[in-house]
C-alpha cells in the first residue's frame, strides 16, 4: 500500500503540460447517489426528517 506522499507523486499534474493527452472535450459533469438530509411536511402538518440520494449534474456546453 502507497502512503499518501507517495499517491501524490505517482499521480500526472494534467494542469502543469501545455498540451494534455486527452481525448475529446467534457460537455457534461457531475456525481450522482450523493446523500442528503431532507424535511417534509407528511401531510399531517407535521416536519418529517430523512435522507434522500440526489444526483447533481452541470451541462458545460450551455
Amino acid at each position: 500500500m502507497h502512503s499518501h506522499e507517495n499517491t501524490a507523486r505517482l499521480m500526472p499534474d494534467v494542469a502543469t503540460q501545455a498540451h494534455p493527452h486527452l481525448a475529446g472535450a467534457l460537455d457534461w459533469v457531475g456525481m450522482d447517489g450523493i446523500e442528503a438530509p431532507v424535511s417534509f411536511d407528511s401531510g399531517d402538518g407535521q416536519v418529517q426528517r430523512s435522507s434522500a440520494q440526489v444526483g447533481a449534474f452541470v451541462n458545460l456546453t450551455r
